[in-house]
């Protein structure tokens, strides 16, 4: 699995290691089902490239006084059929993902020898219910971000 590199893993202080996991579904066609007066769409989907590149950005600690010695940190998933890892190691603190096409800002925390996984997902395409029949849309995208329960911070905006 490749990592993100050297930019803050190099720095001395405590550390955790996060891997980021991306799994990305075309949606290739929409089909309509009827049950009980209901319609329901159901897409058919195929795992697709899953290359992506997002910024790991520290959030500074509000009791910190001077400067914040962590960096932003930018992560490359490598392409490939889905779904694709890489690894990167964190300083210790309140971290935030900056992915491009995502509306909220997920927030995480590192803590000192903490090794962790975040499950990125995108949806390319959405089944849509026209009248009673269901049309596929190809151009819309959806991303989302599962963060585990201990290290998911209270998320800015989105």
């Amino acid at each position: 699995m490749p990592s993100a590199g050297p930019p803050s893993s190099l720095e001395p202080g405590p550390h955790g290691t996060v891997t980021l996991t991306h799994h990305h579904w075309k949606l290739t066609a929409c089909e309509a089902w009827h049950a009980a007066g209901r319609l329901t769409c159901h897409p058919e989907k195929d795992a697709a490239d899953a290359a992506l590149a997002l910024q790991m950005r520290p959030i500074r600690a509000p009791a910190l006084v001077g400067k914040d010695p962590r960096k932003p940190v930018s992560v490359a998933v490598p392409a490939g059929t889905s779904p694709r890892s890489a690894r990167v190691r964190l300083r210790a603190g309140l971290w935030e993902i900056a992915w491009p096409g995502h509306k909220a800002h997920d927030r995480f925390i590192v803590g000192d020898g903490d090794e962790f996984r975040i499950q990125l997902v995108t949806r390319t395409g959405y089944c849509q219910k026209v009248k009673r029949s269901c049309v596929l849309d190809p151009d819309r995208t959806d991303r989302g971000v599962t963060i585990p329960d201990a290290q998911r911070a209270p998320s800015n905006g989105g």
